[in-house]
């Protein structure tokens, strides 16, 4: 059968052992482990597990039961835009050959997410990417740019759940997608402008058709307690863009402004198929998932 990938990101990041128990209680479920780490200027912590449908779904409603209460978006600070505890929550399939029932069986996987979830919490859930139904997806990036504290006293559309947004906890996105890798693109600097700079250099090269750009999505970010710009990337056409033309670029042109790169930081998962293209990131090896099928 394949198997069900998950990305959750929580908007906490601050507390060590919170985030630790975050990871302690994935690595001891009963599905593969890939990735979990947490910003304290982001305030934020992502993780990456795998494996049965019933296994991935299972552990992420332990993580919300165990966590949600310690999460209050009031209080919230960060440098990453938030609008939900549980911010967004995707699912890939992996492991090939397709879901028995097709992609709508692996839709509904989805969609019984969300409904359990606002359902258990009277949490507003929206679905995006491939699970999404008539919401274009301009409309969900609007929603998004106002933060938590813009959707305060507004009539939300949400595919589930209540119509105004949680008062802790924010909203959801959760949905289907198609894989992406993820990368922290990180330099020394006294401020974002940099950062804005590379930022809007990939966006143009990709409305150029620049064909190493492709699908790239750039987020400019600061980190002020390391004085260091960051610029968050999303490869969302993995099969066309591998990742060393884009890191190469990003390094030549922060050389260029007289700053010195970190190395690219992969965040989450990252496919076996992808791993050649991808030479100048450090993976770790249970960030790789494997796409071999398993039996059902």
């Amino acid at each position: 059968m394949a198997l069900l990938l998950t990305i959750p990101q929580w908007s906490l990041g601050r507390d060590r052992v919170l985030t630790s128990a975050v990871e302690d209680l994935i690595r001891g479920a009963n599905v593969s482990f890939h990735y979990c780490r947490s910003d304290v200027d982001l305030n934020r912590t992502v993780t990456a597990f795998s494996g049965k449908p019933n296994h991935v779904i299972g552990t992420l409603y332990e993580l919300c039961s165990h966590y949600f209460d310690r999460i209050d978006l009031n209080r919230h600070v960060g440098a990453f835009p938030r609008i939900g505890a549980l911010d967004v929550c995707p699912f890939v399939e992996v492991g090939g050959g397709g879901w028995t029932g097709g992609k709508e069986a692996l839709l509904s996987v989805a969609r019984a997410f969300g409904e359990r979830l606002a359902r258990t919490y009277d949490l507003p859930v929206f679905l995006y990417e491939r699970s999404e139904g008539v919401r274009s997806e301009s409309e969900l990036a609007e929603l998004r740019l106002g933060g938590f504290g813009g959707l305060m006293g507004k009539k939300l559309s949400s595919d589930y759940g209540p119509t105004q947004v949680h008062p802790h906890l924010g909203v959801t996105y959760t949905g289907v997608r198609d894989f992406v890798i993820a990368l922290h693109f990180t330099f020394a600097d006294a401020d974002s402008r940099i950062a804005k700079r590379l930022a809007g250099s990939v966006r143009r090269l990709r409305q150029e058709g620049d064909e190493r750009f492709l699908g790239v999505r750039a987020l400019a970010t600061y980190l002020p307690s390391r004085r260091r710009g960051l610029v968050s990337l999303n490869l969302t056409l993995p099969d066309l863009t591998p990742v060393d033309p884009i890191v190469e670029f990003l390094n030549q042109q922060t050389r260029k402004m007289y700053r010195t790169p970190s190395p690219a930081h992969l965040v989450g998962a990252i496919r076996e198929r992808d791993v050649p293209g991808a030479t100048k990131l450090a993976i770790a090896p249970e960030q790789v998932v494997s796409e071999v099928r398993t039996e059902a």
